[in-house]
């Protein structure tokens, strides 16, 4: 019985991360908010098991466009947490600075 417990858990946890990961990366509508002349398209199809990966637009205060491509090594819930917390410290500062390697810097 608790061996089921167990699996049935797990497969709760990595089910509900799997849905926290994929509610973070962008949308369709999130590709179309960005100027006509960008073509860009992206998609993230994760495995069985969560994991950390990055996909992210942000506009920086200059105007340019950062595209965000990343890894958190390993899988499971903590990659997948690892990868939000990067993708919000980046999201958040972003609009106000234009020098990548300060927004960066930021968050040693």
């Amino acid at each position: 019985v608790s061996y089921l417990s167990e699996t049935k858990e797990r497969e709760l946890l990595n089910k509900n991360a799997r849905e926290i990961q994929m509610s973070l990366m962008p949308t369709e509508k999130d590709f179309k908010r960005l100027p006509p002349e960008i073509d860009i398209y992206g998609e993230s199809s994760p495995a069985k098991e969560v994991g950390g990966d990055l996909f992210e637009t942000v506009k920086l205060c200059d105007g340019r466009l950062l595209v965000l491509l990343g890894d958190v090594s390993g899988k499971g819930p903590s990659a997948a947490i690892i990868m939000a917390i990067a993708q919000t410290i980046i999201k958040t500062l972003a609009p106000e600075e234009s020098n990548i390697l300060s927004i960066l810097q930021k968050n040693q």
